[in-house]
């Protein structure tokens, strides 16, 4: 389902669309994980992708099975329905549940982190930013530029931070939604992939 006239809005500006889903289903072959557990869940509603967190003070991050992206512009548009954030995960190995993590607060607050084993390890870039719409209920469009160590995050296609860092090279794409200090659901819709 490539939409060849869908060009990369970020730069480098080039790239090859290698992901288009309006994760509406699970019909466009990425095996969106689609589970439920004690911690939370993941599954499609309502022509969009959700995720929540029943324990509080943990996330939740589901990815897509199939995926195995190395430099690449990752795009998503996510809303925060309950809960203190989400995001989305990248360059994920499933087998040691490492990845980055780059999410926003409905505060106006973002990071970008380094988990392995499932654990936090250590935060690349954190901050607030204006372009962040806040609020439960509001709508922000998120996209990571990930070429080799380099690292550039944006919000609402404005750039936020920009960081290097070669602690994972390749790996699969995800969303996540986190709880502080609440039970959390973040729906997503849109996921976009380029790859240089």
């Amino acid at each position: 389902m490539l939409n060849v006239g869908t060009a990369n809005p970020y730069p480098l500006y080039t790239g090859t669309l290698a992901l288009n889903d309006p994760l509406s289903d699970n019909s466009n072959g990425y095996f969106w994980v689609e589970s439920n557990d004690s911690g939370g869940g993941c599954g499609f509603s309502g022509s969009a992708y959700h995720i929540y967190v029943s324990q509080l003070t943990s996330n939740h991050y589901c990815p897509a099975g199939v995926t195995n992206f190395s430099n690449f512009t990752y795009q998503v548009q996510m809303t925060v329905v309950r809960g203190d954030a989400g995001g989305i995960v990248f360059r994920i190995d499933d087998a040691n549940q490492s990845d980055y993590y780059f999410r926003i607060g409905i505060d106006g607050s973002y990071a970008l982190d380094i988990y392995k084993d499932n654990s936090f390890v250590s935060n690349l870039t954190s901050g607030s930013n204006t372009v962040i719409n806040t609020g439960l209920n509001q709508s922000n469009l998120l996209a990571v530029v990930a070429n080799g160590s380099n690292i550039i995050l944006y919000v609402n296609n404005q750039q936020l931070a920009s960081v290097s860092d070669s602690t994972y090279s390749q790996g699969e794409i995800g969303m996540v939604a986190s709880s502080f200090s609440n039970p959390a659901e973040a729906v997503f819709t849109n996921a976009k992939v380029w790859t240089f």
